[in-house]
């Protein structure tokens, strides 16, 4: 995990809390998923700051970083330019994480002369695939965290796991192994959850699960880029192949015995995978 004190840089009027590793150039730019936090990539960031300069930041409304009146997906696209451009960072390495992976898309399309690469995981094209009863427990815990915040909601999420498809969407093999294996990780998870913003919790969800199909656009693509998916992440692992598809030339890796999260549960597969790409970079 990350044991250097953050930093907090102005991004545009919105203050973001981050880590580095590294000075060497190409710089990469590491974005979490919804209810995340630079911690995602703490296991990892000493390794990849070995090679290259390794930024990981807190997006607005989570972690460390600043809450703010509104919240979409469009925005923290934003904050990703005015963050690279608050540290001087002039064309980079970008990786996204899920929610981070709908961002990075969207910036590489508004700015693929900025980008060296594009590493996306556990993401897709557009809004993921759900049910109605999925959309009736995401639209019941948005209002759950706006009438009574986020504590409550992971304690009602916790009391109704099993009977919540929101919460199984990303449930795997792997997550519940590390879960049981790996000391604090719950603890880590739950903390992060919290730290969410509830204004940013309603806002997000509602504009990732109403978010617009790139797939179109993303055939225009001229980035080198890595998708990454784990064989147990029933919410994207499809998804993350017609992501690929849609990208000319994009490298397509699934990492078997990893659900949502690979990089912390098949982490040497990982490293390989992200790696090598990075590598074919420099």
């Amino acid at each position: 995990m990350i044991t250097a004190d953050p930093r907090v840089v102005d991004a545009g009027g919105v203050e973001l809390a981050y880590v580095e590793a590294g000075d060497a150039d190409p710089p990469i730019v590491l974005v979490h998923g919804f209810t995340g936090a630079k911690e995602d990539y703490g296991d990892h960031l000493e390794w990849l700051g070995r090679e290259q300069r390794a930024i990981a930041f807190d997006n607005r409304g989570h972690g460390q970083s600043a809450r703010t009146d509104s919240y979409s997906l469009d925005l923290v696209r934003g904050d990703i330019a005015a963050f690279a451009d608050a540290l001087g960072l002039g064309r980079f390495v970008l990786v996204g994480h899920s929610m981070g992976g709908f961002v990075a898309q969207q910036y590489a399309l508004a700015a693929p002369e900025r980008l060296i690469g594009l590493v996306l995981m556990g993401t897709g094209p557009g809004a993921p695939r759900i049910d109605a009863d999925f959309r009736r427990t995401a639209d019941a815990a948005r209002r759950l965290a706006r009438d009574a915040g986020m504590e409550v909601l992971l304690q009602v999420q916790q009391n109704l796991v099993e009977n919540d498809p929101a919460a199984a969407a990303l449930a795997s093999e792997s997550d519940v192994r590390l879960r049981r294996e790996r000391p604090g990780y719950v603890d880590f998870c739950d903390a992060k959850f919290v730290a969410t913003d509830p204004v940013a919790y309603d806002e997000l969800l509602g504009d990732i699960l109403d978010q617009e199909d790139r797939t179109g656009a993303l055939g225009g693509l001229d980035v080198e880029t890595l998708v990454v998916v784990g064989d147990e992440d029933r919410t994207f692992r499809k998804a993350a192949r017609r992501l690929a598809d849609a990208i000319p030339g994009a490298r397509f890796e699934e990492i078997a015995g990893a659900g949502h999260s690979p990089q912390f549960e098949a982490p040497a597969a990982w490293r390989d995978a992200v790696g090598s790409f990075l590598r074919e970079l420099r």
